[in-house]
């Protein structure tokens, strides 16, 4: 698994060896908290399953838990995300 830029702040690409495709994401504080989520375009041509996931404005700087799910709502993957 794969995530650039990583401290990051506007966009980031995550790679995730699930072999189920992600279709959702969220971030959560690392008390737990969801801040933000969102939904990913599905794409069958996505072998790598490597997303493009844009940021959401006002996120403050810290450290964050990103976690992928698929159309079962099951996690597929987690990544510690640092906004700058």
């Amino acid at each position: 698994d794969l995530i650039y830029p990583n401290p990051a702040s506007g966009s980031i690409t995550v790679s995730c060896s699930s072999t189920s495709q992600a279709v959702a994401w969220s971030i959560y504080t690392i008390s737990g908290a969801n801040v933000a989520q969102g939904t990913l375009d599905v794409n069958t041509d996505n072998e790598n399953n490597t997303y493009n996931i844009q940021l959401p404005p006002g996120l403050t700087p810290s450290v964050y838990i990103l976690v992928l799910q698929n159309a079962d709502g099951v996690k597929t993957c987690a990544y510690r995300v640092m906004t700058l």
